[in-house]
């Protein structure tokens, strides 16, 4: 049946759902525009998340020449070719480290986290996590107030970022996330073992 997202968006539909339909097997070129926008915002976004000092996930190192040192973890068998990745050793990855363990650069790129589960036949990657307990609300103590510090979750949440038209936006307000964002989402949360599922 192929994935476990793929397999539940069929069972949806196949169950007189209309809401949610089987994953196209090809993409228009109008959806991979779209596509390509919203990796831009994610882009610009992701910046914004991380001076917050609210992500977490997999951070790679921006050193290019960082696999010429040695780490804790360097195998002699292994041929690195690439920068350290920090952050694999848990599910749902790591805050952004201080310094690489490897080289000692300060700069790092931020991935997607992968999101797998062999017994589940499922395997996605999400676009963000956020670790909300590390939010320090005073860093806004400047800024026009447009949030109450009681409302800000605490825990750690997976982020999905949706590029949306303006018709969907309409819909979107009046009838709330599309039940195949909310599967997935639910999917995530489960297999990396956070608190909630945000949807931007």
């Amino acid at each position: 049946g192929g994935c476990l997202r793929k397999m539940s968006y069929e069972r949806y539909h196949s169950a007189g759902s209309e809401i949610i339909t089987p994953v196209p097997q090809e993409h228009t070129s109008v959806l991979l525009r779209l596509f390509s926008f919203g990796h831009h915002q994610q882009e610009a976004w992701t910046k914004r998340f991380d001076d917050m000092k609210i992500l977490q996930g997999l951070w790679q190192c921006t050193n290019p020449v960082c696999y010429k040192w040695k780490d804790k973890s360097f195998n002699e068998e292994a041929e690195y070719k690439y920068p350290k990745i920090h952050g694999r050793e848990t599910k749902a990855g790591i805050s952004k480290p201080v310094s690489c363990e490897r080289c000692g650069c300060d700069k790092f790129k931020y991935l997607e986290t992968p999101a797998k589960d062999e017994s589940l036949n499922f395997s996605g990657s999400v676009d963000l996590i956020f670790n909300w307990n590390n939010l320090d609300p005073e860093m806004f103590k400047d800024v026009k107030a447009s949030f109450k510090k009681e409302n800000i979750p605490k825990g750690t949440y997976v982020v999905d970022m949706k590029t949306i038209n303006e018709n969907g936006f309409r819909r979107l307000k009046t009838e709330g996330p599309s039940m195949k964002y909310k599967v997935q989402l639910i999917i995530y949360t489960n297999i990396l073992n956070l608190d909630g599922a945000m949807l931007i």
